[in-house]
């Protein structure tokens, strides 16, 4: 965030985009406990390993080790570059 109080594309982004929500468009998502957890995108699975915290707003899968937030999924998922996701 910059100093001078206004807030940079990115936090700005992150601010109005829940994960749950963004990933949930693309991947089925379970809620188990404070988490929600689905198939990975990524890579093929048998067992689910990917995790979205929507409290820290950030998605971790266990099996390929991707991770990263709101902004970085949908670069990775839909193979965009940073101004591509953004809009």
């Amino acid at each position: 965030m910059k100093t001078d109080g206004s807030i940079n594309l990115a936090e700005e982004i992150k601010y109005r985009c829940n994960i749950v929500d963004v990933v949930g468009r693309v991947v089925p998502l379970k809620k188990t406990g404070a988490n929600h957890k689905g198939p990975c995108p990524f890579h093929k699975e048998a067992d689910p390993s990917f995790v979205v915290s929507e409290d820290k707003q950030i998605f971790t899968c266990f099996g390929c080790g991707a991770t990263g937030d709101v902004i970085s999924f949908v670069e990775k998922y839909y193979s965009l570059d940073f101004m591509g996701a953004a809009e």
